[in-house]
């Protein structure tokens, strides 16, 4: 089983995509060890998303605003 690295992003734009699939392409040559996953509130385009494993796409964008997962 190989280690996972996990890419948080936010490309609602053609410019911060572009800095994603630039960061993906750096990381091209340690896929043999490690499988990349992007976890997104915003669709992944296909030219960035056949370059990696996996994708976690999340359609509700809280918009800053934070939920309590538990209570102390």
């Amino acid at each position: 089983m190989k280690d996972l690295i996990v890419i948080g992003s936010h490309c609602p734009d053609f410019e911060r995509q572009e800095i994603l699939n630039k960061c993906i392409d750096y990381l091209q040559p340690v896929r043999n060890d490690f499988d990349i996953l992007i976890s997104s509130h915003v669709l992944i385009p296909d030219f960035i998303s056949n370059k990696v494993d996996y994708i976690f796409y999340d359609k509700n964008n809280c918009n800053g605003q934070y939920i309590a997962l538990y209570t102390a």
